[in-house]
């Protein structure tokens, strides 16, 4: 009896002790088989993550307000981009105009069956956007206020470009329809094309392509974009009205931060030169010895009181390139 109960329980502890490595064996394959599956997600995501040419519902843009709408198959996400994610963008463009709109993360929120960005209190681009996760698709968009993008005034082709969380998705839609410069409304658009950086045309989203660069001749990046200007290199660039001797828009007078001096006041009579001939020393220097700024010494010592004198003052000034140091604010 003590040999066969000795037996049995051998036998049970062996049984217990595989099964407790069985069971081990069983916690760790599913933990293997847990991370697989959110590897594949991931994958399956970075698969998915691309350009989405879809077709166009609806469009209409009026100066104060804009609608957006459509049900293609492919218009839906899997996520919302929420932050951490990028900020996304909305950008619309003619051929000549380009207006983009920043949608930053911190307004996208995940309601289930869609990913939703709202910003009551936009004044400008859209305040409320709408996407669907997954099933059939959707994307509606309404705003108030194109930022100075012009309503259609006859034929026209409406381009936009979607940027869900930066860098993720772009949806692309094109509008081709006539507008009377208050209204551009079409309906049932096809897919439009998707922007692609390096094929030397500037499109929605882009600053510049190639040689298509005309805002940065020569030096747009590998991703389109132009270089920040730098102020001081004697080019103009981006929105520099000049830098140093490259000075078109106002020869001799470009000021220290690359912009054009505000030119001496051109109402007839207007005797702004000439006080300031008088009485800003840096004005004076840099007329000094200036056979063509006599005149202005005859103008302050009669008091600046004769519009004649006054104008021919201003008139020597701005030849000589003196109005930045004359009539510019300190």
């Amino acid at each position: 009896m003590r040999a066969s109960g000795l037996v049995r329980f051998v036998w049970y502890r062996e049984r217990a002790v595989n099964s407790g490595t069985i069971d081990r064996a069983r916690f760790a394959l599913k933990a293997v088989i847990g991370v697989l599956t959110v590897l594949a997600m991931v994958v399956a995501g970075s698969a998915g993550a691309a350009d989405h040419a879809i077709t166009g519902k609806k469009l209409r843009l009026k100066t104060s307000q804009f609608a957006l709408l459509s049900r293609d198959a492919n218009a839906h996400t899997t996520a919302a981009p929420v932050c951490p994610a990028a900020d996304s963008s909305l950008t619309v463009a003619d051929g000549v105009h380009t207006q983009t709109f920043t949608l930053p993360c911190a307004n996208w929120s995940d309601r289930g069956t869609l990913a939703m960005y709202k910003d009551a209190f936009a004044a400008l681009g859209p305040s409320q956007l709408k996407i669907a996760k997954g099933g059939a698709g959707r994307l509606k968009v309404v705003g108030s206020g194109l930022g100075g993008f012009p309503v259609p005034n006859g034929p026209a082709t409406i381009s936009v470009v979607l940027d869900l969380g930066g860098t993720i998705d772009r949806y692309c839609m094109a509008f081709t329809g006539t507008g009377d410069g208050d209204d551009f409304r079409v309906r049932n658009a096809p897919a439009g094309t998707c922007p692609a950086c390096g094929n030397n045309t500037v499109e929605p989203g882009e600053t510049c392509d190639g040689t298509a660069a005309v805002e940065c001749p020569g030096e747009c990046q590998p991703d389109c974009t132009c270089p920040p200007p730098i102020c001081g290199n004697n080019v103009r660039e981006g929105p520099e009205a000049c830098d140093g001797s490259d000075a078109l828009a106002c020869p001799g007078e470009c000021l220290s931060d690359c912009t054009c001096a505000a030119p001496c006041p051109s109402t007839p009579g207007d005797a702004t030169a000439c006080q300031a001939f008088g009485t800003v020393p840096q004005c004076a220097a840099c007329c000094d010895e200036d056979e063509e700024c006599f005149i202005c010494v005859q103008a302050f010592a009669g008091g600046c009181s004769d519009p004649a004198a006054n104008d021919n003052c201003r008139l020597a000034l701005t030849v000589v390139g003196c109005a930045a140091a004359c009539c510019s604010s300190p």
